[in-house]
């Protein structure tokens, strides 16, 4: 997800920056399948996953859907990485608390 956030973003802002045809339907195909992955994760809970983790992924998707609420293109592409980056760091600590609960 985050990948396909830099190039958008980049093809914005660059001016020998383009995205063919072809990449753009990859970054979109594996954006969804990333997202599907997500929100799968999300409903397993604590049978895979902890309780904590599942609730970071859900608001996580929660917020990435979120729509009408941004003034512009580059609003929606820095919410959303922010939220990327910020739950990946949230996720980070859980998983390491998560893990000293296993000897």
């Amino acid at each position: 997800m985050q990948e396909e956030l830099d190039a958008l973003f980049d093809e914005q802002t660059k001016d020998n920056t383009f995205i063919t045809p072809e990449y753009r339907t990859a970054l979109v195909t594996t954006t969804a399948k990333a997202r599907t992955e997500l929100r799968k994760q999300s409903r397993v809970g604590s049978f895979i996953i902890s309780e904590a983790a599942g609730k970071l992924l859900r608001e996580l998707l929660t917020e990435m859907d979120r729509s009408g609420i941004d003034k512009s293109y580059f609003d929606r592409i820095d919410r959303n990485a922010a939220a990327i980056a910020s739950t990946a760091n949230k996720l980070k600590v859980v998983a390491r608390r998560d893990m000293k609960q296993f000897p």
